[in-house]
C-alpha cells in the first residue's frame, strides 16, 4: 500500500488536532487507528480520505476550531517533526499498533458514550481516550 507526502502530513495533522495534549502512547493510539482504518476495505482507500472522512475525526470539521490550528502546524515544529517520526515507525513496521487492531475512539470525557461504543468492542483506555475495534 503506498503512501503519498500528502498523505503523511494529513496523518501527522489529524493525530495533532486530535491528540496533542496526550502522551506519546496516546498519540500513538490515534496513529495506529488512522493506520487500522486506511488497510480495512470498508473506510477510503487511502489516509487522506480517512482522515477526512465526514464527521470521523473532528478536527477536520469546518467548525471545529481545531481546523485553523491544524492547517497552521509548521512542519519544522518540534511537535510536527515528532508525529511524523511516530507515524512513519508504525506504517514501515518499526513501531507496532498500541490499541491491538482498534478502529474507533472516543474522549473518555464525554457524559455519553457514543452509540457505536460497546463493552465487548472495547479494546483499552490510553490517556483520555477509549478504544475499540469494530
Amino acid at each position: 500500500m503506498k503512501v503519498s507526502a500528502l498523505d503523511l502530513d494529513t496523518l501527522v495533522r489529524t493525530v495533532w488536532g486530535e491528540a496533542r495534549g496526550e502522551p506519546e502512547l496516546g498519540q500513538a493510539a490515534v496513529i495506529g487507528v488512522i493506520i487500522n482504518r486506511w488497510k480495512d476495505p470498508r473506510w477510503p482507500e487511502t489516509i487522506i480520505g480517512v482522515c477526512w472522512q465526514p464527521k470521523q475525526f473532528s478536527c477536520w470539521n469546518n467548525n471545529d476550531p481545531n481546523r485553523k490550528l491544524i492547517e497552521r502546524l509548521d512542519v519544522l515544529s518540534k511537535d510536527y517533526q515528532r508525529l511524523y517520526y511516530l507515524a512513519v515507525q508504525q506504517l514501515v513496521g518499526i513501531a507496532s499498533d498500541p490499541t491491538r487492531g482498534a478502529n474507533h475512539y472516543h474522549a473518555t470525557t464525554m457524559k455519553k458514550k457514543p452509540k457505536w461504543a460497546s463493552a465487548n468492542q472495547f479494546v483499552l483506555v490510553l490517556g483520555r481516550h477509549a478504544f475499540y475495534k469494530l
